[in-house]
């Protein structure tokens, strides 16, 4: 993009074009924790759905309006992220049990 170039209709950005964004992220996000609980329960490993919150984002990106949003958000992580990498770190604790269960050295409790 050349400074001082026009910008298509296309090219811009624009306020449902960020919500989509934001939107379809969330979405991917959701997907990816609900393929980790199903990987953790076929581990036998009980957890929490987290597909089980109810969110507006399922409305259609198209019956959102173009108007300005300036509603504020707290700065802390999004739970569906949290439980993604949670689920992703219990993933690989398993298998690196799994992998080394030989290798592994525990001390002897003393009583």
């Amino acid at each position: 993009q050349k400074p001082g170039k026009k910008l298509s209709d296309l090219e811009r950005v624009t306020s449902l074009k960020v919500y989509n964004w934001f939107a379809n992220r969330r979405k991917e996000i959701k997907r990816r924790a609900n393929i980790e609980a199903a990987i953790l329960e076929s581990h036998g490993i009980d957890v929490q759905s987290p597909g089980g919150h109810s969110n507006s984002d399922d409305v259609d990106g198209n019956d959102y309006s173009e108007q300005d949003d300036s509603t504020s958000h707290s700065d802390h992580q999004d739970p569906i992220s949290l439980a993604v990498e949670m689920a992703a770190v219990n993933h690989t604790i398993l298998a690196l049990a799994r992998q080394g269960a030989n290798e592994i050295k525990t001390e002897a409790l003393d009583d």
